[in-house]
């Protein structure tokens, strides 16, 4: 299973953002969110517009090391929320087309290139638009292709987070053994291998004349 166009990843996040800031605007902003239950909302829209102007200073500055962390604040008033997001969301989608998705760039995980954050950044956000809606009752819905592409994502992510220079309680440490997913709406398996060195990780694709996707995330104990 390969990762998907950064097409798609630019329109879907354009999209998510919106979806985000839509919920967001109109929960109270002190309200606590029950799946991150030690932030507000504002905290969470915070967190969200955050990361977009970090990730793109890392892009449009070419960044081979990791800058400190962002300090930008939402707008107190929710009514600036929707504007505040889509700005930094549409200047990441721009930094990532002005200098290309293989752009290499500084990140976090094995991939070294600007095209990540795009990805990174879409999935963080989908994962809390789903926060926003659960605290307002009403989940939105999301296409099978990109919460596969969701769930690679996340694995990706545990089996950096595993290596022992994390020491991150979302590693899933372990001693050989061997985690099997499949999707109920989309062809996709993916294995985790528990393995002793996370940084024999690698993505694969299902061998010929498999219906199914496959990738793999070895992941170590912290």
């Amino acid at each position: 299973m390969e990762w998907l166009s950064q097409q798609r990843y630019e329109a879907e996040f354009a999209t998510e953002t919106s979806r985000l800031a839509g919920v967001a605007t109109g929960l109270d902003p002190s309200a606590r969110v029950p799946m991150c239950p030690e932030w507000t909302v504002r905290d969470l829209v915070t967190h969200v517009g955050r990361g977009h102007r970090w990730a793109t200073g890392i892009i449009k500055e070419r960044l081979t090391t990791p800058p400190p962390r962002g300090t930008d604040e939402a707008p107190e008033d929710p009514a600036g929320w929707s504007e505040w997001l889509t700005t930094g969301a549409g200047a990441l989608a721009d930094a990532v087309r002005e200098v290309g998705a293989d752009c290499p760039v500084w990140t976090w995980q094995r991939d070294r290139t600007a095209g990540f954050w795009l990805r990174r950044m879409l999935h963080d956000e989908l994962v809390h638009r789903f926060d926003v809606e659960f605290a307002a009752g009403d989940l939105g819905e999301v296409a099978a292709d990109l919460a596969a592409d969701g769930v690679s994502d996340m694995l990706e992510t545990a089996a950096t987070l595993s290596r022992a220079e994390w020491a991150n309680d979302f590693a899933l440490a372990g001693a050989g053994e061997t985690l099997r997913f499949a999707a109920t709406d989309h062809p996709a398996v993916w294995i985790a291998e528990r393995a002793a060195d996370a940084s024999r990780g690698a993505r694969e694709t299902a061998p010929p004349g498999r219906a199914s996707a496959h990738r793999r995330a070895n992941c170590c104990s912290c």
